[in-house]
C-alpha cells in the first residue's frame, strides 16, 4: 500500500459525499489521471513535484491532494506537510479532511498520533514512557497569507489551495520555496480556480519557471452533464448569444476535451451525443448558478485556460476578445526576432533574448507610430515600454520592454524611430523620465554632451502662460479625460477587430487593466498591485492615439516666432503693414 495511493485510498480512507455520507475514497476520472501522471512522471523518475493546477469548481482536487499528503505522512517517517488556503475557515476545512482520514483508518493500520487538534496532526508516540518514537511526521494547517509559512522547519509537502483568491500570495510562495529543499520526495501543489487575471496567471504564463501546468476542464467531470434524448437536441447558437455565447465554437472545444478525458469514446456519434449533453448542462448552469452571466460561468467552469483568467466585471477591455487573441497566438505563434541595443555602435543587434521584439520586417513605404510609457529606470522598478504600430493597418510591428535609464532610453528611441521610417514618436510626459526624454529628443537638453533632435516628435497643444495662450509642447499628456478617451478608443478597436496585436505580454496587461477603488474611495484605472505592470498597455494606448495623427503631424521645420512686442516683432509688424498698403 506504500507504493499505490489509489489502492490505499480505496481500502483505508473515507470521504464525505455531498449527501453527508461517509464512503470509501474511490478516485474519480480526474483523480485517476493525476495519479497516473504522478506515478509515471515523478515517483518513478525521482523528480520533485511542482504543480500548478488550474481547475473548475468542485472537481475533487482538494480532497485528492489532502489524501496524498495523508498517504505520504502517515506511512513514512520524518515528513512535514502543510495545508494552506486563502482564509482560515477554508484551511480548517481542508485539515478536517486529514482528521477524518485518521479517525476512519482501521485501528490496526492507523499511525500513533501525539497531537490531533484543530491545526496540528502529529504522527508520533503519545506515551513518553515508551521509547518507540513513532513516525515523527506531521501535517499542519496554516493560512496562505502567512509570509513565514514553513520557516521553522524543513517543508516536504505543501498544498496551497485557491491560490488566486489571495491578494498578494507571492511573498508566501517565496517563503515556502525557500523552506522546501529541491530534492526528490518533496511536493508543492498549487490548485485554484483562477478568478480572473492576477499573480496566478503570471505563474501560469511564465515559461521559465519549474512548475508543471495542469489544466482540468469541467468536461472531465462525469457529473457535469444532462442526459438528452436525440429528439431533444437543440440548435447551438453560431454567433455570440448574449447569454450562452457562441455555442458552436464552444461545442468544438468540448469535443476536443472529450477526446482527451474520455478515450473510451471511439465513435463520432458517441462524442457528438456527449457534447450535446454537456451543452445542455452548460445552459442550465449559466441560467441557475451563474445568474445568466456567461463570464461567471467561464471563470468558474473554464473550457480552455484563457476562460479562467477572464475577469467578471472590473476589466476595462473586452476580456473575451483578448482571450481569443491570446489563444490564436498560442495556436499560430507569430514569427518574431529579438534584438538588443548596442550603445557603443548605436545599433540594434540580433540576440536570442533581446528586449526589442519585432514581428515583421520594416516595410519601406509604410507609416509607423510609436507609443512610449517611460519609467525611472531604477533596478527592481517598473520597466519602460514602447509599442510600434504600422498604419493604416494598425498592426503591431514591434515592442520594447526593459528597465532602462531615461538618457539611454532617449538614444534608443531616436534610433528606433529612424529605423521605422522616422515614425511619429509619442512619449508620455510624466515625471518618471518622460519630461527628460522629451527634452532630449526635442533638442533642449544635452545627453552625453551632445544635442540630438528627433525630427518627428509628437507635439500637443497646451494652454499655458498669460491669457491661456495655446502653445506646442512635446509629449503625450495622460490625465483623467485623456485616459478615458484612450481606453474607449482602444477598446472599440479591439472589439471591432481593427487592431492586430502579436505580443502576448501586451494582451496580458490589457486583460489585467481594471477599474479600481483606492483606500480613500477614489476610482483609478490600471493593473492591481501584485498582478504585474501596465507599461505595455499604456504604450499601446498612446500608439493608437498617434495612429489618427500620423498623417497631419508630418516632418516639419521648426518655425521661429518672435516674442510679442519685442523689437523684431515690431519690425515685422510694420513691414507687413507697409506691404499691405503697397497693394492699393
Amino acid at each position: 500500500m506504500r507504493a499505490y495511493y489509489d489502492e490505499y485510498a480505496l481500502k483505508y480512507l473515507k470521504i464525505q459525499t455531498k449527501a453527508s455520507k461517509l464512503v470509501p475514497f474511490r478516485f474519480n476520472r480526474v483523480q485517476r489521471v493525476l495519479w497516473k501522471k504522478l506515478m509515471e512522471e515523478y515517483l518513478k523518475t525521482g523528480k520533485p513535484v511542482r504543480w500548478l493546477i488550474l481547475k473548475g469548481r468542485q472537481m475533487g482536487m482538494s480532497t485528492w491532494i489532502a489524501g496524498l499528503l495523508y498517504w505520504i505522512c502517515s506511512l513514512r517517517s520524518n515528513r512535514n506537510g502543510v495545508v494552506a488556503a486563502h482564509k482560515e475557515s477554508s484551511s480548517r476545512e481542508l485539515f478536517r479532511k486529514q482528521q477524518l482520514f485518521w479517525r476512519e483508518t482501521p485501528v490496526d493500520c492507523r499511525p500513533m498520533a501525539k497531537t490531533n487538534n484543530r491545526g496540528h496532526l502529529e504522527f508520533a508516540n503519545p506515551n513518553p514512557a515508551d521509547n518507540t518514537p513513532g513516525l515523527e511526521s506531521q501535517i499542519l494547517v496554516d493560512v496562505a497569507s502567512n509570509v513565514d509559512l514553513g520557516r521553522s522547519f524543513s517543508l516536504h509537502l505543501l498544498h496551497l489551495s485557491e491560490f488566486a483568491m489571495l491578494n498578494n500570495p507571492l511573498p508566501t510562495l517565496t517563503a515556502a520555496r525557500n523552506a522546501m529543499p529541491d530534492i526528490p520526495g518533496t511536493f508543492l501543489i498549487i490548485e485554484t480556480t483562477a478568478k480572473g487575471p492576477g499573480p496566478f496567471k503570471e505563474l501560469w504564463d511564465d515559461e521559465e519557471n519549474d512548475y508543471e501546468k495542469i489544466f482540468v476542464c469541467w468536461v472531465a467531470d462525469d457529473e457535469y452533464r444532462i442526459e438528452l434524448d436525440p429528439d431533444d437536441y437543440f440548435e447551438p447558437h453560431d454567433v455570440d448569444h448574449p447569454r450562452y455565447g457562441n455555442e458552436v465554437e464552444e461545442q468544438g472545444r468540448i469535443i476536443a476535451e472529450l477526446k482527451v478525458w474520455y478515450p473510451e469514446f471511439t465513435e463520432e456519434n458517441q462524442i457528438f451525443h456527449e457534447s450535446m449533453c454537456r451543452l445542455a448542462w452548460r445552459r442550465k448552469t449559466i441560467d441557475s448558478e451563474c445568474n445568466g452571466d456567461i463570464r461567471m460561468f467561464r471563470q468558474e467552469y473554464p473550457t480552455i485556460p484563457n476562460d479562467a483568467f477572464i475577469g467578471t466585471g472590473r476589466g476595462l477591455f473586452d476580456s473575451y476578445k483578448l482571450a481569443d487573441l491570446a489563444q490564436g497566438l498560442n495556436n499560430d505563434p507569430p514569427i518574431e526576432h529579438s534584438y538588443r541595443f548596442n550603445f557603443k555602435t548605436e545599433e540594434f543587434e540580433y540576440r536570442k533574448y533581446g528586449h526589442l521584439r519585432l514581428f515583421e520586417p520594416v516595410q519601406p513605404h509604410s507609416t509607423y507610430v510609436i507609443g512610449v510609457d517611460p519609467a525611472l529606470g531604477v533596478k527592481g522598478g517598473d520597466p519602460s515600454a514602447a509599442v510600434v504600430l504600422r498604419c493604416p493597418e494598425l498592426t503591431q510591428a514591434g515592442v520594447f520592454c526593459a528597465v532602462i535609464p531615461p538618457d539611454d532610453f532617449a538614444i534608443l528611441l531616436y534610433v528606433l524611430g529612424i529605423i521605422f521610417n522616422t515614425a511619429l514618436l509619442a512619449i508620455e510626459a510624466n515625471e518618471e523620465g518622460g519630461y527628460s526624454i522629451n527634452k532630449i529628443l526635442g533638442g533642449s537638453q544635452l545627453v552625453n554632451n551632445e544635442r540630438i533632435k528627433y525630427p518627428r516628435l509628437y507635439r500637443r497643444q497646451d494652454l499655458s502662460g498669460r491669457r491661456d495662450r495655446k502653445t506646442d509642447k512635446y509629449g503625450w499628456k495622460t490625465n483623467g479625460v485623456s485616459k478615458d478617451i484612450m481606453i474607449t478608443d482602444l477598446g472599440n478597436a479591439i472589439n471591432k477587430d481593427i487592431i492586430t496585436l502579436y505580443d502576448r505580454n501586451t494582451i496580458h496587461e490589457l486583460m489585467n487593466f481594471q477599474e479600481m477603488v483606492s483606500e480613500g474611495g477614489r476610482k483609478t484605472t490600471g493593473v492591481p498591485k501584485g498582478s504585474g505592470h501596465d507599461d505595455l498597455a499604456m504604450a499601446v494606448m498612446i500608439a493608437y492615439q498617434m495612429a489618427s495623427r500620423a498623417y497631419h503631424q508630418a516632418i516639419q521645420p521648426v518655425v521661429q516666432t518672435e516674442k510679442k512686442y519685442s523689437l523684431k516683432w515690431w519690425e515685422k509688424t510694420l513691414d507687413n503693414k507697409t506691404r499691405a498698403r503697397s497693394l492699393y
